[in-house]
Order: structure tokens, then C-alpha cells, then sequence
């Protein structure tokens, strides 16, 4: 594809380092995912919402002291006391909590689901993973040595004058759709585990 001269340079860079390791897939990692951080933080305020209407249906008071002067510019203190009491909580107080405690809901049910949904992306990949190294590992182990040897005996019988050079061309043929095949292997692997990386949230 690019030439003698080209291919006999020498490759600079390196691939990195996850490309041959396999990445984990904890909640802890898949936490920082933006969706799922996004879930999180509403998930949080629903909370947050449940906890004030929880604190309205309880009675609070409090103290208030003050000092000042009158029309006659005499010294006049004030001592105040004011109560909140959850009067009606049955039609106030009772359905906001109950709609809070459903927002609550609603927003773990999302969560949930992302991350549900990024736990199957990641068994899918994973899955996709498995299947490329197997195919990759047969390739390499099974059949282009098999190539290589009908390759070999092709040209011993051209060489003995017993077939044609057709033989030799269909085996030469044969060994590099078997390598290109190799290298397409390759390269989905490389994608499949670059997918699972940033799937993962493992990112450096």
C-alpha cells in the first residue's frame, strides 16, 4: 500500500498503553461519565427537595429579642416568640412530600438505567473483544501456517514441472487476503479496546 521504500522506514510512536490491557468497569470508574454525573446531580437535588419538605411538616419556633427607642426617646425592649406549625399537613405538607419522594424515584430510576445502559455497552464490547482475539488467535496459530505450506508445495510442484504457475499465483493470493484479513482483525481489536476504554471512564 505505500511501497518498499516506505514500509522499510521505521515506525515512530508508540500505541498506548490500554490497548493491550483489558479496562475495568466499576461504578466507582463509570461514576464519571458525564451522563452519569448529570443523573447523580439530579438525583441529589431531588433529595435535597424531600429533605425540605420533610423538614416543613415540623414545628419550629423561635426567639426574637429587640431594643430600641420611642417617639419619646425612651429605651423600650422587645421579647418575640413566633411558632410554625404544619396546620393541615394532610392537603400541604403530605403530597409535596409525596411528590418529592416520586421525583426521588424517577431520578434514581434514570440513573439506573444509564448505567445499565453503559454496563451493556461495556459486556457487549467486551464480548466483541473475546471474539476478535479468537478469530485473530486462529488466524495466526491455524490457518496461515496452512497457507504458508500450500504456498510452499505449490512452488515445490512448479519447481518439479508437476503444475502450472497458476497454482503458486492462487497460494501467493490466498497468503495475503490471509494477512490482510490479519490486519483488519487487528485493527477492530485496537478499536473495540478503545471503545472499552473510554466506556469504562478509565480515561488518563
Amino acid at each position: 500500500w505505500v511501497g518498499a521504500e516506505a514500509a522499510a522506514q521505521p515506525v515512530s510512536g508508540e500505541l498506548p498503553d490500554w490497548l493491550g490491557a483489558d479496562a475495568p468497569a466499576g461504578d466507582d470508574l463509570l461514576a464519571e461519565q458525564p451522563e452519569i454525573r448529570a443523573a447523580a446531580t439530579l438525583l441529589d437535588g431531588a433529595q435535597a427537595e424531600l429533605a425540605m419538605a420533610q423538614a416543613a411538616k415540623r414545628p419550629n419556633w423561635g426567639v426574637e429579642l429587640g431594643w430600641g427607642l420611642d417617639a419619646m426617646d425612651q429605651g423600650m425592649a422587645m421579647l418575640k416568640f413566633t411558632f410554625e406549625l404544619p396546620i393541615f399537613a394532610a392537603s400541604r405538607q403530605d403530597p409535596k412530600i409525596a411528590a418529592a419522594y416520586a421525583n426521588v424515584r424517577q431520578r434514581d430510576a434514570e440513573r439506573e438505567a444509564r448505567l445499565a445502559d453503559y454496563r451493556r455497552q461495556i459486556a457487549e464490547t467486551r464480548a466483541e473483544q473475546a471474539a476478535l482475539r479468537a478469530q485473530l488467535d486462529r488466524l495466526n496459530t491455524r490457518t496461515l501456517p496452512l497457507i504458508e505450506q500450500q504456498a510452499a508445495l505449490a512452488l515445490a510442484r512448479l519447481r518439479a514441472a508437476a503444475a502450472d504457475g497458476n497454482a503458486v499465483l492462487d497460494a501467493r493470493k490466498a497468503r495475503l487476503a490471509a494477512q490482510w484479513r490479519g490486519v483488519t482483525l487487528e485493527a477492530d481489536l485496537a478499536d473495540a479496546t478503545a471503545r472499552l476504554h473510554f466506556l469504562t471512564g478509565a480515561h488518563p
